[in-house]
């Protein structure tokens, strides 16, 4: 579909799957910040692929604790990035420009082919903070998290704060949303087709169990997850860009085993006691389960 050149450029700025989800239809609209520098390089792929790009008419600046970003004129220096909205249709990607001016969130979610029930979600959520203030509505994956019921599907792993490795480009609703994971499951088969290893490198990092708290993310390689513990040999990690981690890598990387405990995070060695981690606030442990083995443990 692209030619080495392009898709080297749309990894390393991590929108190549939502490239090929524009292509196949399953996303009318692609939104993304960019730096100024990246718009021409961006304008010459999508004029030789048919693509209308539109570039917002002022800055943003992200603020990462909100999950949002605030406009400011050309003129002010503190962002070098800008908006831009990428369609097959050009009414399109300026109904999203104009959209986003308005702030109408619906019609913005709509165009970018997010569900109903997430665009829902979100906008529920951001109600919550408005009425409140309350810190807790401003963390989409923990409020994603609150909303799930029952197991969290790796479908909708959206952990890694900075890398490339999603199937889903919003926040849904609840991390087994049937509506995000049709999508999900839509953009897999189509990046499948277009680079199998990539996919599979995808998938595998997807389905790693995660410990989240304050857009900081530990990923574990290694061995199986037990109830509340995960046996593993390697760890790594993944924090939203301007967020300082909560997590000391150092320390997890000197043990094999993490348990969780309901104000407390034990690390382990084999059977040695090596760290106690207190004070973390509003932690999460996620187990994403394959349908395959969600069935071998309902059997």
């Amino acid at each position: 579909m692209f030619d080495a050149t392009t898709k080297k450029f749309l990894l390393e700025k991590k929108i190549f799957q939502e490239f090929l989800m524009l292509f196949a239809g399953i996303k009318p609209v692609l939104k993304t910040i960019i730096t100024i520098n990246m718009y021409e390089p961006l304008k010459q792929i999508c004029d030789c692929n048919g693509l209308y790009i539109r570039k917002s008419d002022f800055k943003v600046v992200i603020d990462p604790m909100r999950d949002m970003f605030f406009r400011i004129p050309f003129s002010d220096n503190r962002s070098d990035r800008i908006m831009v909205y990428v369609s097959k249709s050009k009414d399109m990607a300026e109904e999203v420009c104009s959209s986003e001016l308005n702030g109408n969130t619906e019609s913005i979610g709509r165009l970018l082919g997010y569900p109903k029930c997430c665009v829902n979600h979100y906008m529920a959520m951001t109600k919550k903070f408005e009425e409140t203030k309350n810190a807790i509505y401003q963390d989409r994956i923990l409020q994603t998290y609150l909303n799930t019921k029952g197991d969290a599907s790796f479908y909708l792993n959206n952990l890694h704060h900075k890398e490339m490795f999603y199937l889903v480009s919003h926040f849904p609703c609840s991390y087994n949303c049937k509506y995000s994971v049709a999508l999900a499951k839509k953009t897999l088969n189509i990046l499948e087709s277009e680079d199998a290893v990539l996919a599979n490198d995808i998938l595998l990092r997807l389905k790693l169990p995660a410990l989240y708290s304050n857009y900081s993310t530990l990923f574990f390689e290694g061995l199986c997850f037990r109830n509340n513990k995960i046996l593993y040999s390697q760890v790594y990690e993944s924090t939203r860009e301007g967020i300082e981690s909560v997590f000391d890598l150092d320390m997890f990387k000197t043990g094999n085993i993490v348990e969780i405990k309901e104000k407390a995070i034990n690390i382990f060695n084999d059977e040695k006691l090596l760290n106690k981690v207190t004070g973390l606030k509003d932690f999460v442990l996620f187990n994403f389960k394959s349908e395959k083995e969600k069935n071998m443990v309902a059997g």
